[in-house]
């Protein structure tokens, strides 16, 4: 029986649809989009080479632990378009964009997978532009885009030196939580764009679209333009990726001269190195103006921070302030623990107590919340009542 195999559909040329090259490699072609933008060009408002004017060690103010070598003038910053969202091993990265400072440009690249087949050939491109990076900038590419990379560097049996140790690498989406979740809410890499850059990015391709769309060319449906503005997006991120460091580290530098919103003198306060300024990142960010939900949690912490230096008059008054609000247990607890231990006022503190109590019943909907909160006023209302009835009690707790 001969059954007629039907021909493979051709895909429209992607040199059609994008300005690029194929190379060839020992393992298949390659289609390769070069494009060597000036240094200064600008995109959101700041130029590419804006994040040069940092020096290395200033990752330290937003990193926990800054990468050893890293420097953004030899890095790669690297995003990649996949056939899946969620990893695993059959995804793989059929569009890898690189950027990279070369003298007075920014040497973008972009590598196309046309044929699954020659998967090995873009990883040998690949290889080639990392080798002598400093390191790495990507967005959630420490979860994502450079574990998938890896993945298939290893699962080709290709094993380039730079694979021998995990290289520096800067992931920006942890810095984007750290300075502006608080106030964007969501960190996509389009949300930040707009409220951090003011980018709007029109006629762009979803994310969630570009895998079934790499399959509809694959199978040779006529996608032309859609595929085209794939490569747009793709660049798009390469790009943000230069700026979005320098808008965080001009951030980091200097907040109370550069903030734009009150919640980015917040999230400030948190930073590895601002211990110092602490105080004064929540007084300034609490007159700014912040939402009030996240004022009552600043006004918290700043007491706390008096509390530790001593000024007891000032985190009082905090205090005081906090229980007119909504109900919170905090508070009550600090004064409570003043009255009884430094100001030796048992009945003042029971009082307190009392009144907590009152308001976590009202307040307090989830009953194990409730039960607990409630079970840690009444353990300090009784002590309070034997020592204002004359018992001798000890103490299990020290005021500090």
């Amino acid at each position: 029986l001969h059954v007629e195999r039907r021909p493979r559909p051709v895909p429209p040329p992607i040199e059609e649809l994008v300005d690029g090259v194929w190379e060839k490699t020992p393992f298949g072609r390659v289609f390769v989009v070069e494009r060597r933008l000036p240094s200064t060009e600008r995109h959101g408002g700041a130029p590419l080479d804006a994040v040069l004017a940092h020096p290395p060690e200033h990752l330290a103010l937003v990193e926990e632990e800054p990468p050893a070598g890293f420097d953004f003038s030899g890095a790669v910053f690297l995003d990649t378009e996949t056939t899946g969202l969620a990893g695993g091993t059959g995804t793989i990265p059929f569009l890898v964009g690189l950027g990279r400072f070369e003298g007075d440009e920014y040497v973008l690249r972009q590598l196309f997978l046309d044929d699954p087949a020659a998967e090995r050939g873009l990883l040998a491109i690949l290889a080639e532009t990392l080798a002598g990076a400093s390191g790495l900038v990507t967005y959630n590419g420490k979860v994502f885009d450079w574990p998938l990379v890896r993945s298939r560097f290893l699962l080709n049996r290709f094993r380039p030196d730079f694979l021998a140790v995990e290289p520096p690498h800067v992931d920006l989406l942890s810095w984007t939580r750290r300075l502006w979740k608080l106030r964007l809410g969501s960190c996509s890499l389009a949300v930040v764009e707009r409220g951090v850059m003011g980018l709007e990015r029109t006629d762009d391709i979803p994310g969630a679209e570009i895998p079934e769309l790499y399959f509809a060319y694959l199978r040779g449906e006529r996608v032309g333009e859609r595929m085209a503005r794939v490569f747009f997006h793709n660049e798009y991120d390469v790009k943000s990726l230069a700026v979005l460091a320098a808008r965080a580290l001009h951030l980091a530098e200097n907040p109370l001269e550069r903030y734009e919103d009150p919640s980015e003198l917040y999230a400030c306060c948190r930073l590895p190195r601002m211990a110092e300024r602490r105080v004064e990142l929540l007084s300034a960010a609490i007159a700014g103006g912040l939402e009030p939900e996240v004022e009552r949690q600043a006004r918290w912490e700043l007491s706390l921070h008096h509390k530790r230096r001593g000024k007891l008059d000032e985190a009082r008054r905090l205090w005081e302030a906090l229980r007119r609000g909504p109900y919170d247990l905090r508070p009550y607890e600090e004064e409570a623990k003043f009255l009884e231990h430094r100001a030796r006022d048992c009945a003042a503190a029971k009082r307190l107590v009392e009144e907590a109590l009152e308001r976590c019943g009202r307040a307090v909907a989830d009953t194990y919340s409730r039960a607990r909160q409630r079970g840690a006023l009444v353990y300090r209302l009784r002590r309070l009542e034997r020592k204002l009835a004359g018992e001798r009690v000890a103490d299990d707790e020290v005021y500090e």
